[in-house]
């Protein structure tokens, strides 16, 4: 109800559009789920083919499929080889018949004497061999039939070596054409006739097309009817080249004929496709007319759809059929196990230029097709086969695998009708004031609105339609205060969304005389096939709010005629007015995030000093004005800092850390995830042992670990053992190399070689002392930080002139008043410190030498001075994905830097790094800052693509078989199911 009474009905959703689009006025339009509109019903269309074009025959049919990993198999043209392919690597061979010819050095024919006889030319045991039908088991298995002799090779794609190759009796007329993998590790096999010869006059009758089902160990799964072999026969599966075996009777499965008991029999299939409960889908496309589609279960049939126009005359127009060359079916990921079932069928043309997607649904009775209206154009598709791979149908160009991709080019009917919107206004002779509604009018596009009025329902069919004026675009927007949601994203297009090229907006349209309690409306949508209009959100206001009623005298009320037009005209300030009203009287929503216009939330933000970041979705605008009081309150704070960050860049925000904020109780623990973490350096440094104790544990003895003694080095030792460490250290660094076998000389040429390199005479090496500072010469300093980085053993800050006020303000901190620092350091008399500001830093070569001075020391270079260096400065680690591409990765860092250099503490240091470079020897927390485990940031390094430490470089296959033998893993014996596999 607007601010004048003024009520509206609404149509919005699938529900509300389902009765009136199945009234029996209503043809030729739908709801489009993917934008929440009425428009016309899409329809797919017939790309043209040149008469000259030639279409793809069975021969083309050799066999395709792709296993788990990415790789590509395909049977050559030649049929006697097989081609593999993966990502863009050129295609190469994967094996060839002529690996199958008997050996080049034949046991009859080779000197036994001579273990290295000559090899002889092989001799070509399979020349006759051809192959046909291929297809990967769920199992990792890589089937394939063969011809002259019928048979099935089978590669384990988790191991080398040859394929198990199994020859069929000859009695089973075994003839393999299309292979179809089943979900229990299987396979569907369809069986008929190849024109690769020419007829033989005293071969057996063909006897038709068939198929059969192979289980998971490749054994012909009983079909009821079983054929008797002589006994004089082949044993089944037999190994070519192996002394035939003689029983008394054999029996192999027969397969079941693919049309008995079909409504149309099957004469010439092309593809089979399994299906989750267990049947199958033969495509037979004959000779001439239409292909079809028949589902089996078994010897049974259970319906056949043929591809004509019964089924595509909607969608493709009158006499439309479809000639396939083959299919695959994709299942709903989701679906529950049992008799129902339902997918995509993918169908490829008999031309090569283009696909089909239908959506399949069947139960126990029977299956049910309904073709899809999307643009599948194929780019010279050379005919090998439709393969159904990681969700989605892919097709081969020349010898590459494309998925099958729907281009953006809608097609519509080119006119529709939504009858059956009826309306109640409530009242008898209910004038009906504006029609209202959110969508688009492409251009080319028109949508005819006619109504019809009446206080007795009985009497509405009776009515004459009345046409409404053509509906025109509102300048403002929608009309109702809190917005209803337009774009399919759930929000509102500004006002300028005219000059679109779809015309997207909110139009309106006056009604001219439409009165009494009940409305019927008749919307007719027109496009020419290109365009469509579309309809989401419809408002019928009811009833008119009459300025000439209200407000002007009855004079102007007097000529009927002219006073149905006044009212009209002044209906359109009112429709301007009433809106402003709206907008008054709903002031509030504007301040609300919820309800706020995307335009208004700047203006929002404004009242609280804030200022958005252009770049942040609609979303985030909001969900930072909702904590904007909260951010500020903790702003320059860790957790502060933390939870600004994730609001402003992470795609799940921790809303954990504001609840935090808000109860006062802010979580300042860096938990393990891939949010942006805030570590403080200070958290990094190596602690000594003087003032933290042994981080060992009880067991382990206290102290400091001492690297150059390999036992742990306490302050009442002295600082004897670091005069020592450091004299070993610089004696074995400047050693002679070889060194004199005198140890005089030895002495003399290391005493040389570290004068020439500190820069000054040197008496002896048993002179040598640590310093406590820098010292003075470059050469001597740099050896004095080398060796407190190392043989050291603990953290010992390298101390300069600079760190006197930070030595004098530990010791007052330490001691509280310099009476107690000259006891400890027993200086009494003249030589105690007047003050703390009257003591200065040792002097170079004037390492303290014992007692409480060397302890104040140490604690002050391990452990005060590295905490004080590390303050206010901390880093910022922002989660890098490994398949983030680097501009997007550098923008997320850009992003995060400006805004902690906008929200840190004035004095404070920061740097950003990406996620990877967290964990560094030395630096990361274990269990805080890293993960240990599986994650999916450990992905196969691709050369030349991915970063260095981004994944992994090997992909361990074979580990992720257990059904059988992997070599570097398993133990020789049987495998974990106790089966052995081919």
């Amino acid at each position: 109800m607007d601010a004048n009474g003024t009520r509206f009905s609404l149509r919005y959703g699938a529900a509300d559009w389902a009765e009136p689009l199945a009234a029996p006025g209503s043809r030729d339009v739908a709801f489009d789920a993917r934008d929440g509109a009425v428009a016309l019903a899409e329809v797919a269309r017939l790309i043209p083919v040149p008469d000259s074009a030639a279409a793809l025959t069975e021969a083309e049919r050799r066999g395709a499929d792709r296993d788990r990993f990415g790789s590509w198999y395909w049977i050559d043209a030649d049929r006697r080889r097989i081609r593999i392919a993966r990502g863009t690597a050129p295609a190469a061979d994967f094996w060839s018949v002529d690996q199958l010819d008997a050996p080049a050095c034949p046991p009859e024919e080779a000197d036994a004497d001579d273990l290295f006889a000559p090899a002889l030319p092989p001799t070509p045991a399979h020349g006759d061999m051809r192959l046909s039908g291929l297809c990967v088991t769920t199992g990792d298995y890589l089937a394939v039939g063969t011809l002259r002799p019928a048979g099935l090779l089978v590669f384990d794609l988790h191991g080398s070596g040859p394929p198990f190759h199994r020859t069929w009796p000859e009695e089973a007329r075994f003839r393999p054409f299309d292979f179809e993998a089943t979900p229990d590790g299987g396979l569907v096999i369809l069986e008929r006739a190849l024109d690769l010869d020419p007829p033989d006059p005293d071969a057996d009758p063909d006897p038709g097309p068939r198929h059969r089902r192979l289980d998971a160990r490749f054994r012909p799964v009983p079909t009821g009817a079983d054929l008797t072999l002589a006994p004089e026969a082949q044993a089944l599966f037999r190994v070519p080249g192996a002394p035939p075996e003689t029983r008394p009777e054999l029996t192999f499965p027969e397969a079941w004929p693919a049309d008995l008991g079909s409504p149309a029999p099957v004469l010439a299939p092309r593809a089979i496709c399994a299906l989750p409960d267990g049947g199958v889908l033969v495509l037979d496309t004959p000779q001439s007319g239409p292909s079809s589609i028949a589902r089996f279960d078994g010897d049974q049939p259970r319906g056949e759809v043929v591809l004509d126009a019964a089924l595509l005359a909607f969608m493709l127009g009158e006499g439309a059929a479809i000639r396939a060359h083959d299919m695959a079916f994709l299942p709903d990921p989701d679906q529950p196990p049992g008799p129902e079932f339902a997918g995509d069928l993918a169908v490829a043309s008999e031309t090569g230029d283009q696909a089909f997607r239908f959506r399949l649904t069947g139960d126990a009775d029977g299956f049910a097709l309904a073709l899809l209206p999307d643009h599948l154009p194929l780019r010279r598709f050379a005919g090998r086969g439709i393969v159904a791979a990681a969700g989605r149908a892919h097709y081969d160009l020349d010898e590459r695998w494309l998925p099958i991709a729907a281009r953006p080019q809608r097609r519509h009917r080119a006119d529709g009708v939504v009858a059956g919107l009826i309306f109640d206004g409530r009242a008898p002779g209910c004038v009906w004031h504006r029609l209202v509604f959110d969508g688009r009018l492409p251009e080319g596009a028109s949508l005819t609105v006619e109504s019809r009025a009446a206080d007795d329902p009985a009497t509405l069919a009776d009515a004459e339609w009345r046409t409404e004026p053509a509906p025109i675009r509102r300048g403002g927007g929608p009309e109702t205060p809190p917005r209803l949601p337009f774009g399919p994203d759930g929000t509102v297009l500004p006002a300028t969304c005219g000059g679109s090229p779809d015309r997207a907006g909110t139009f309106e349209t006056l009604f001219q005389a439409a009165a009494g309690r009940w409305l019927e409306l008749r919307l007719t949508l027109a496009g020419g096939g290109r365009v469509s209009p579309r309809i989401q959100a419809l408002r019928v206001h009811y009833p008119r709010f009459s300025y000439l009623e209200r407000y002007l005298p009855d004079a102007y009320r007097e000529d009927p005629v002219s006073a149905a037009f006044l009212d009209r005209f002044l209906a359109n300030p009112e429709g301007m007015f009433t809106t402003l009203e709206d907008r008054v009287a709903a002031a509030e929503t504007l301040f609300d995030t919820r309800t706020a216009a995307p335009g208004h939330l700047d203006w929002l933000a404004g009242w609280l000093g804030a200022t958005l970041d252009p770049d942040w979705e609609d979303w985030r605008r909001r969900l930072f004005i909702d904590n904007a009081e909260l951010l500020f309150r903790w702003r320059g704070t860790v957790p502060g800092l933390r939870a600004l960050l994730s609001v402003a860049v992470d795609d799940c925000p921790d809303l954990d850390a504001l609840a935090a904020l808000r109860a006062g109780r802010p979580a300042l623990d860096d938990r393990p995830g891939r949010e942006i973490r805030v570590v403080e350096s200070f958290l990094l440094r190596r602690f000594g042992g003087v003032e933290l104790g042994d981080p060992g544990g009880e067991t382990a003895a206290p102290g400091l670990a001492f690297a150059a003694e390999g036992a742990p080095y306490a302050p009442e030792q002295g600082a004897g053992p670091l005069h020592d460490a450091w004299r070993d250290y610089v004696t074995g660094l400047h050693a002679p190399d070889p060194a004199p076998a005198s140890d005089e000389a030895r002495e003399a040429e290391t005493l040389a070689a570290v004068a020439a390199a500190w820069g000054r005479p040197l008496n002896s090496l048993s002179a040598l002392a640590l310093s406590p500072v820098v010292p003075a010469s470059a050469g001597e300093a740099a050896d004095w930080r080398a060796f407190l980085a190392g043989p050291v053993g603990f953290v010992h800050a390298a101390v300069a002139q600079s760190d006197a006020p930070a030595w004098r303000g530990f010791l007052e901190r330490r001691y509280g008043a310099v009476s107690r620092l000259n006891a400890a350091w027993q200086r009494l008399g003249d030589a105690a410190f007047p003050g703390f500001a009257a003591i200065p830093l040792p002097a170079e070569g004037d390492y303290p030498a014992a007692g409480a001075r060397l302890e104040d020391w140490l604690g002050f270079v391990t452990s005060a001075l590295p905490i004080a260096r590390a303050a206010h400065r901390f880093s910022v680690l922002v989660p890098a994905a490994p398949g983030e591409p680097p501009s997007a990765r550098s923008l997320k860092v850009e992003r995060v830097r400006a805004l902690v250099a906008r929200e840190k503490p004035a004095h404070a240091a920061f740097d950003v790094r990406p996620f990877w470079a967290l964990f560094r020897v030395g630096d990361a927390r274990l269990g805080i800052d890293t993960t240990l485990g599986e994650s999916a940031r450990f992905a196969a390094i691709e050369l030349g693509r991915s970063a260095l430490a981004e994944g992994n470089l090997a992909w361990g296959l074979p580990w992720t078989a257990p059904d059988r033998r992997v070599v570097g893993r398993d133990a020789p014996g049987p495998t974990t199911t106790g089966e052995t596999r081919p």
